[in-house]
């Protein structure tokens, strides 16, 4: 039986959806279930593959549990956080490269500016994971605020 009215889905609807959570993969789930696939993932995600090299793992045990914590590290994006280790590691090489080399020959200018386009990226594949801060530090203190400044203040205190 069709529901609504004059209006596409309008009125009212069915209840059968009640204790169904969507996870992240778009499968619906009952409510506990929904939960217990996320914790199963998360275990599964922190741990690196083991095709990476040791500068790639060392970036995955450090930064996944964060990507995991502000759930941009899924089955879906497994793949640009694999990129990113490798961005991250390879910008790592180019630095130790240009410190042993020094920054004064030829070749060492060619890798930094290398160096640079790598940092941008690594920058901005960072705020994609939400890594990175963004803004102002959130206020901790449950002060009060202090009033706002009075722009007149200083014209009324002149007469």
């Amino acid at each position: 039986m069709p529901r609504g009215g004059r209006r596409v889905n309008a009125g009212r609807k069915p209840s059968s959806q009640r204790g169904v959570v969507i996870g992240l993969d778009g499968v619906r789930q009952p409510a506990g279930a929904a939960l217990a696939s996320i914790d199963d993932a998360t275990q599964r995600l922190a741990i690196p593959p083991k095709d990476l090299t040791k500068g790639q793992r060392r970036f995955w045990e450090t930064y996944a549990p964060r990507a995991i914590e502000q759930r941009t590290l899924i089955d879906a994006t497994v793949a640009g956080f694999r990129e990113l280790c490798e961005q991250w590691a390879l910008k790592d090489a180019i630095a130790a490269d240009i410190h042993t080399k020094g920054p004064t020959t030829r070749d060492a200018e060619a890798q930094l500016r290398t160096y640079v386009k790598l940092a941008q990226r690594v920058d901005s594949s960072l705020a994609r994971f939400k890594l990175t801060g963004f803004g102002k530090p959130a206020e901790t203190g449950s002060g009060r605020q202090a009033p706002a400044a009075n722009p007149w203040a200083q014209v009324a205190a002149k007469k």
